[in-house]
């Protein structure tokens, strides 16, 4: 759907042959940038319920599971200087659970149950445009998301001591400056910042003994997690005369990583039977040692020109 016309600045068609960042190779795409500064305030508010009233029970347990999803959701949109800057902001959260069925066999008899598995996230998303002169306009956007989730790995033959949660966030800048530098030449810069980390924490720290087919107990031996920083920088430039339309540009890629993630660092028994567990005879012992720390940087950088000559 297309904007009013008093809010469209400009609309471009560039046939894009071998660009990397285009999938579609030689397709004609359709650039159209609107006026900052345009429309009034508006925003909007939801809310969003839902629970197990109407699940059905599962199968395999006797009883049936709690399940519960509540999630909010702001938006907001609107002129800051007319014809000159906009903003708009959105944010959603969400707190939520399900249920992990057990349905494992253990010495004392039958183990059965439904466990709630918690999850909370919130998304945050803000967005600012500038006109900085007639012809050319600076955008950014902020993104930021978080989700922080509990008593995961339950479930089938797994215990509930094998429970252990998991945290996880984002954060991606993105700047961008474009405009026509003369009659027939359109140029874009674009910026990309981002920030992501995972970690993971077990419930127990305990060895694990797993019985085929019948259960998992001990620790889950989730530990460790991952940060990534990395950024993106790239420069496209349009060029047209006659019955050649050049593109050219380069673009630079490079980050820093960070791995600890450690799993099975105390040790697995595994027994065929049940018969096994309780005569102290497991099949095989595994577990992971060293040190599970790894960092290294990584860095790229492209150069392409194009001519689509009609």
């Amino acid at each position: 759907k297309l904007p009013p016309k008093s809010q469209i600045r400009s609309i471009r068609f560039s046939r894009d042959m071998y660009a990397a960042e285009n999938h579609a190779a030689g397709m004609v795409f359709v650039d159209l940038v609107t006026q900052p500064g345009m429309g009034p305030l508006r925003g909007s508010m939801d809310f969003l319920f839902r629970d197990d009233a109407l699940n059905a029970r599962n199968a395999y347990v006797t009883e049936k599971g709690p399940e519960q999803t509540q999630q909010y959701t702001f938006n907001m949109s609107g002129t800051l200087r007319k014809e000159r800057t906009s903003f708009s902001l959105s944010a959603t959260g969400a707190s939520l659970y399900d249920s992990a069925n057990i349905y494992a066999y253990i010495p004392d008899g039958q183990a059965q149950g439904a466990i709630r598995r918690p999850s909370d996230r919130i998304n945050f998303n803000g967005r600012l445009d500038h006109a900085i002169n007639n012809s050319h306009t600076l955008r950014s956007n902020l993104q930021s998301n978080g989700n922080e989730q509990a008593n995961l790995g339950i479930g089938g033959y797994d215990l509930p001591a094998r429970a252990y949660a998991r945290t996880s966030d984002e954060t991606l800048l993105r700047l961008s400056e474009s405009g026509p530098w003369a009659r027939n030449v359109f140029g874009e810069n674009r910026l990309q910042l981002r920030r992501q980390s995972s970690s993971a924490e077990s419930d127990i720290e305990a060895r694990t003994d797993r019985v085929l087919d019948t259960f998992t107990s001990g620790g889950a031996q989730q530990a460790g997690g991952r940060s990534v920083s990395d950024l993106e920088w790239a420069t496209n430039v349009d060029y047209s005369k006659g019955r050649h339309a050049i593109r050219f540009g380069s673009l630079v890629e490079g980050g820093w990583y960070e791995s600890d993630n450690r799993t099975n660092y105390l040790g697995t028994f595994t027994f065929t039977s049940l018969e096994n567990y309780e005569a102290g005879t497991p099949a095989n012992y595994t577990q992971r040692i060293g040190n599970p720390l790894v960092e290294y940087t990584h860095w790229q950088a492209g150069l392409y020109i194009q001519d689509d000559w009609r």
